[in-house]
C-alpha cells in the first residue's frame, strides 16, 4: 500500500481493522481491482481472527476467575492469565 501513498500510521491489528475499511473503498487511491479484493479478504480473515481471540480470551478469564490457586499466582508480578492456568 505504501507503494501507493497510503500510509497507516498507527501500528497493531487494531488499528488496521479501523482503516482498512476506508481504503479499500476510497476510489481516488491507486489499488487495483485485484488489491481491494486480496485486502478485503485478509480483512475478513483479520476480523475473523480478533473475533476468535476474543472469545478464547474471555474463556481463559472465565477459568481464571473461578480457581483460587490462578488468583494466587496471579499475584505475582509477571505471571499472567495464561501462564497462570498452566
Amino acid at each position: 500500500m505504501a507503494e501507493h501513498g497510503i500510509v497507516i500510521s498507527t501500528h497493531g491489528a487494531t488499528a488496521l481493522c479501523r482503516q482498512l475499511p476506508a481504503i479499500i473503498d476510497e476510489p481516488r487511491n491507486e489499488l487495483c481491482p485485484l488489491m481491494r479484493q486480496l485486502l478485503r479478504q485478509l480483512y475478513d480473515e483479520l476480523t475473523f481472527m480478533s473475533a476468535q481471540l476474543d472469545a478464547l480470551t474471555k474463556q481463559v478469564l472465565a477459568c481464571v476467575k473461578n480457581d483460587e490457586r490462578i488468583q494466587r499466582l496471579l499475584a505475582i508480578e509477571g505471571i499472567g492469565p495464561i501462564n497462570a492456568s498452566h
